[in-house]
């Protein structure tokens, strides 16, 4: 389960349609980078990158978090890919952390850290569709499209760089707390400032539905939980959603106060925790149909691992790959975490895997990879 995916169930979309009112959006402006090639999707992932690398070079204090490709390499260990491509995973985001040092300090954008950003969005899909495929995601340099690398230099270079100069804070790719531990997971593109953003590369402007739904989704899960990361001393209220429409530098900002009947959302809000956890509930017994083995199960009542928070949320979540279980935990304190890895470890188990701090609070969260293959 995801936002995404909870926010295609049709009870759900006419409830949003019933508590929020789409606003009109008519833009008449010609578009300024068409796409110059067909990898729609792979340039719309790279520009996300390029875009919030940007951001960080306008921003030097912006709060970020590690990039999701950061955790493919892990994940193509555990899924039993060849070492060499690991190898060669390993080596992408190695010298595209290098590059993205350097630019964030002189902001001078080379051909070859376009070149990486590509890359690091063929290992973003390795990581969501958890699976790789040579033929689809191939991770050789002198296969990447020129016309994209000039797309994205087009993209960039229409950027006006007042759209996102924060005078207060800045977070890229930021999480919502127990918001986002109630959706097994959802990270908006960036804030700035009071608000949500997210980045839209596509060809045709329009106010989306699905768009408009995952904004408020985002700013509902803050309202549940909070906003990650965010300094103790630093106040920050969201009452603006927005889109950025890249190909036609547009930033589209909504006014929340105008969106939202401030009488009826804490009741909606109600309403969507109760379906979320019963849609969360649904897709773990409906998913995950091969049984965890019998000594995980006791092991994570013994380490008490199955809790909910104080609002009823699982703090937990389990997922079966390939010959891989995945285990997410939120809100746990950090020795707590590394105990039960600890004692899967004395069990025999073949876990990867780390542990990240939640904001400025105590707790942390962590995602373990287990080796399958092995289990009883």
């Amino acid at each position: 389960m995801s936002l995404t995916s909870f926010l295609q169930n049709k009870d759900v979309k006419d409830r949003f349609k019933e508590e929020f009112k789409k606003p009109k959006f008519i833009f008449k402006n010609k578009i300024l980078a068409p796409p110059l090639s067909n990898n729609y999707s792979r340039i719309g992932t790279s520009f996300d990158y390029l875009l919030r690398f940007y951001i960080k070079y306008l921003n030097p204090d912006a709060i970020t978090r590690d990039w999701i490709s950061e955790i493919s390499s892990s994940f193509l260990e555990l899924i039993g890919i060849d070492s060499k491509i690991v190898k060669k995973a390993e080596k992408i985001i190695d010298n595209s952390k290098e590059l993205y040092g350097k630019y964030i300090k002189d902001g001078k954008l080379s051909d070859e850290l376009l070149v990486k950003i590509i890359l690091l969005s063929k290992l973003d899909v390795i990581y969501r569709t958890k699976k790789y495929d040579e033929n689809l995601i191939n991770l050789d340099e002198n296969r990447i499209d020129k016309r994209d690398i000039e797309d994205l230099k087009k993209l960039i270079s229409i950027v006006n760089p007042n759209d996102f100069k924060a005078k207060n804070i800045c977070l890229l790719n930021p999480t919502f707390g127990k918001g986002s531990v109630l959706v097994n997971g959802a990270d908006a593109d960036l804030i700035v400032d009071d608000c949500i953003l997210e980045i839209k590369t596509i060809k045709n402007i329009k106010l989306d539905i699905n768009h408009y739904y995952q904004l408020l989704g985002y700013y509902i899960l803050s309202e549940i939980g909070s906003i990650d990361n965010v300094p103790k001393k630093t106040k920050i209220k969201i009452r603006k959603i927005g889109i950025y429409f890249s190909r036609y530098a547009y930033l589209l900002l909504l006014d929340l106060n105008e969106i939202i009947d401030r009488k009826s959302f804490p009741k909606f809000i109600e309403w969507f925790k109760e379906r979320a956890e019963k849609e969360k509930e649904n897709q773990f017994y409906s998913e995950n149909i091969e049984p965890l083995p019998i000594s995980l199960k006791n092991l994570l009542k013994k380490d008490e691992m199955l809790e909910k928070d104080t609002f009823g949320i699982k703090k937990y979540s389990f997922s079966f790959i390939k010959n891989t279980i995945i285990l997410d935990f939120q809100y746990f304190s950090k020795s707590k975490l590394l105990n039960f890895k600890k004692n899967l470890k004395a069990l025999g188990y073949e876990v990867s895997g780390k542990e990240e701090r939640i904001g400025s609070s105590r707790n942390y969260s962590a995602q373990y990879f287990i080796n399958n293959t092995k289990l009883e």
